[in-house]
C-alpha cells in the first residue's frame, strides 16, 4: 500500500480544506437527506446552522424534527410542498422562508439546493442556507421609501417628469399627465421635448430644451418667463419651472428631473392686475400713471418733434347733474371712442382727469398735430348724448428739439387747451341748457304748461310792482326755466297720482338745486340760478 499512501493523504488535505472552507463561508452549507419512509435528517452542515437556526450540527445530523420546528407555522406547508416537488421532479430547491428562534425571534431564511437520488431511493440535497434578515429589512425600508416617494409623487400639486441623462424619459407623475396629455405609459422612453413641448407665449417660437441645458452643464435651472406648454391634444398652459440635475453618491449625473406648475390662471390675474394699474376702468384707455411713464420713456431725440394734445370734455358736470352719471359715462366712453378711431396706433391715449384726456404724438410736428386736430373737431360734429351735442376743448404743443422740457410742453398744451374752452364750454353749455328745457318739456307737457304759467305771473307781478323792463326780463325767463332740475327726477315721481312717500319727497324737494347746478354752468344764466334755488323758500 506504499504507493497508495501519498494519494490517500492528497485526499485527507482536500477534505480538510472543503471542510475549513464549508466552516468560513457566511450561511450554512448542507446535505439535507429525506429518506424513503419520510423521515430526515442532515448529515452534513457547517458551524454557520447555528446561526440561520441556532442548533448545532449535532443536534440534526440524525433528526431534521427540529429544524422544520422552528420553521413559521404560516410558512411551513409551503416549504414542505416545495421540497416534495423538488423531489418529485429532481429540480434545483430555493424558498425564502420565516423562521421563529428561541434567542432571535423572528428572521428571514434563504434555501436553495440540487436534489440528488440515491440507490436506495433516498434524495439528497446540497444546498445552502442564509439570514436574509438584514436584506429583508433592507427592502422593507427600500419599498417604505419607495412607496413614500410614490405617494408624495402622486399628492404633489405640481408636475414631474424625470429622465436618464439621453433625455428618455423615466417617470412621471399624474399632474404631468394632466398638463402634457400623456399617459406615464406613453411617455417612457421618449425624448422630453416630444412630451414636453414648450413655446413662448408671443412669439411662439420653441424654446431651448432646458434638459439638454442641465445635462450639459450639470446645474439646476428655472425657464424663462412667458414659457407655455402645449399638450398632446392642443391645450395651452402658461407654466412656471425648474429643471435639476439627478446625482448618484459619487456625484455622477444620472439624469435630469423636471418640476412645473400651471400658471395660467395666475399670468391672466397678473395681467388682469397690470391692465387695471396702467389702464382707466369706465373708457379703456391708459391712465395717468401710464401717461406719466410714457410721457418720460418717450422723452428722447428719436421721437422729436414730439406732439402732445390735451383733451377736456365740455360740460360732463351739466350732463351728469342733468340727465345722471350713466349718461355723463356714456359721453366719456363716446369721446375716447373717437379718439381712438382718429389717432394713429403708435399715439398714446390717457384718460389723466374726470373730464380730461392726453394724446402723445411721437415724430408728429406741429402741423401733423394740427391736421389730427381738426379730423377730432370734425369726428364730434354729428356725436350727440341725449340729444346734447358732444363738445371738446383741444389745445397742442409741440416739442421740436432736444433742449426743451416736457413737462413746459405739456403746460404750454393744457394752457391751450383752457384758453379754448373760455368760448367753447360756454356755447356748449348755453345749448345744452336749451336742450335739457326741450327734452323736459317734450317728455313731460304738463310741466311745460306749468313753466309758462309761473313765467306770465312773474312778468305780470313785476309789471305790477313796476320794475323796469330788464328786470321783468329776468323774471319771466326765471320762471320758464324754475323747474329745469326736475329732468333729473323719475317721470313716475313726478306724475304719480297718489300721495308721495317720504322718499319720493326727499328727491322732489332737491329739484331747486338741481335747477341752481345746471344753470350755474352756463355765465349767461348765472343770476337766474340765484333766483331759481330760492323759488321755494317759504317767508312765512
Amino acid at each position: 500500500m506504499t504507493e497508495e499512501k501519498p494519494t490517500e493523504n492528497k485526499l485527507i488535505l482536500r477534505d480538510q480544506l472543503l471542510y475549513n472552507l464549508s466552516q468560513q463561508v457566511p450561511g450554512a452549507i448542507y446535505q439535507y437527506l429525506l429518506k424513503p419512509d419520510g423521515s430526515s435528517c442532515f448529515p452534513f452542515t457547517s458551524h454557520g446552522i447555528d446561526e440561520i437556526y441556532e442548533v448545532t450540527p449535532e443536534e440534526v445530523k440524525e433528526d431534521a424534527t427540529i429544524v422544520f420546528n422552528r420553521i413559521h407555522p404560516e410558512d411551513l406547508e409551503h416549504v414542505k410542498a416545495s421540497i416534495r416537488y423538488s423531489a418529485e421532479h429532481l429540480s434545483v430547491w430555493e424558498d425564502q422562508y420565516r423562521v421563529i428562534l428561541p434567542l432571535r425571534g423572528e428572521r428571514y431564511v434563504l434555501g436553495n439546493a440540487r436534489p440528488e437520488k440515491m440507490t436506495d431511493g433516498s434524495i439528497l440535497w446540497h444546498g445552502y442556507l442564509r439570514d436574509m434578515t438584514k436584506n429583508k429589512e433592507i427592502e422593507e425600508q427600500v419599498y417604505v421609501e419607495k412607496e413614500h416617494f410614490k405617494t408624495t409623487l402622486l399628492s404633489v400639486g405640481d408636475g414631474i417628469i424625470a429622465c436618464d441623462t439621453f433625455g428618455n424619459i423615466t417617470v412621471m407623475n399624474p399632474v404631468a399627465e394632466m398638463l402634457t396629455g400623456y399617459t406615464q405609459e406613453e411617455a417612457i422612453g421618449k425624448l422630453t421635448e416630444e412630451v414636453f413641448y414648450i413655446v413662448h407665449e408671443y412669439t411662439r417660437e420653441v424654446c431651448e430644451n432646458p434638459v439638454e441645458k442641465v445635462l450639459r452643464s450639470g446645474a439646476g435651472i428655472e425657464i424663462e418667463n412667458h414659457t407655455m406648454l402645449i399638450s398632446k391634444d392642443g391645450q395651452e398652459y402658461i407654466i412656471e419651472d425648474s429643471i435639476a440635475p439627478i446625482k448618484n453618491k459619487k456625484g455622477e449625473m444620472t439624469g435630469a428631473v423636471i418640476v412645473f406648475r400651471d400658471c395660467t390662471e395666475k399670468d391672466e390675474k397678473q395681467k388682469q392686475i397690470q391692465h387695471l394699474s396702467y389702464h382707466d376702468q369706465l373708457t379703456g384707455l391708459y391712465n395717468r400713471r401710464f401717461f406719466e411713464e410714457e410721457l418720460s420713456r418717450l422723452d428722447v431725440e428719436r421721437n422729436l418733434p414730439f406732439s402732445i394734445a390735451m383733451i377736456d370734455v365740455n360740460g360732463l358736470k351739466l350732463i351728469n347733474d342733468a340727465f345722471g352719471h350713466e349718461a355723463g359715462d356714456l359721453l366719456l366712453t363716446n369721446v375716447a371712442n373717437v379718439l381712438e378711431n382718429e389717432c394713429r396706433t403708435d399715439d398714446i391715449i390717457s384718460r389723466v382727469g374726470g373730464d380730461e384726456f392726453v394724446i402723445l404724438l411721437p415724430k408728429t410736428d406741429h402741423n401733423q398735430a394740427d391736421l389730427m386736430v381738426k379730423r377730432i373737431y370734425k369726428a364730434f360734429d354729428n356725436l350727440k348724448v341725449e340729444n346734447v351735442i358732444v363738445s371738446v376743448s383741444i389745445g397742442w404743443e409741440t416739442k421740436e428739439n432736444a433742449h426743451q422740457n416736457i413737462k413746459e410742453v405739456f403746460g404750454e398744451a393744457e394752457d391751450y387747451m383752457y384758453r379754448k374752452k373760455i368760448t367753447e364750454s360756454q356755447s356748449m353749455r348755453n345749448q345744452t341748457i336749451k336742450v335739457i328745457m326741450h327734452t323736459l318739456h317734450e317728455t313731460n307737457p304738463r310741466e311745460k304748461l306749468h313753466s309758462e304759467r309761473v313765467s306770465m305771473l312773474c312778468r305780470k307781478i313785476g309789471q305790477v310792482m313796476e320794475l323796469d323792463e330788464q328786470d321783468i326780463k329776468e323774471l319771466e325767463i326765471a320762471g320758464l326755466m324754475h323747474d329745469i332740475g326736475k329732468i333729473a327726477i323719475n317721470n313716475d315721481i313726478l306724475n304719480k297720482p297718489g300721495k308721495l312717500t317720504d322718499s319720493e319727497f326727499e328727491k322732489i324737494k332737491k329739484h331747486p338745486e338741481i335747477s341752481y347746478h345746471i344753470l350755474k354752468s352756463a355765465d349767461v344764466y348765472t343770476r337766474l340760478a340765484e333766483y331759481v334755488l330760492s323759488h321755494h323758500e317759504r317767508w312765512d
